[in-house]
């Protein structure tokens, strides 16, 4: 039996792939981008949460989180 070598690969079989992989490569530069823009012009805010254990009794038990806020000084008059 004659063992051929195998065909090396045409534009028409990469074409596919290729354009497979340079449309994921957009999305992910894209999520790049709006993460280091947002990071840039938005500020940056830490705010401590309060764990609360409810017992609903349609939901059942969970953890909910709540903001722990000190209230706002009174404006002076």
């Amino acid at each position: 039996m004659i063992s051929r070598a195998p065909k090396p690969p045409t534009w028409k079989r990469l074409l596919p792939g290729a354009l497979v992989c340079v449309v994921h490569l957009g999305l992910v530069l894209s999520l790049y981008l709006e993460l280091h823009h947002d990071r840039a012009v938005f500020p940056r805010a830490w705010a401590r949460a309060l764990p609360v254990d409810p017992d609903d009794p349609l939901r059942g038990r969970y953890i909910e989180l709540q903001l722990a806020v000190p209230a706002p000084d009174p404006p002076p008059e």
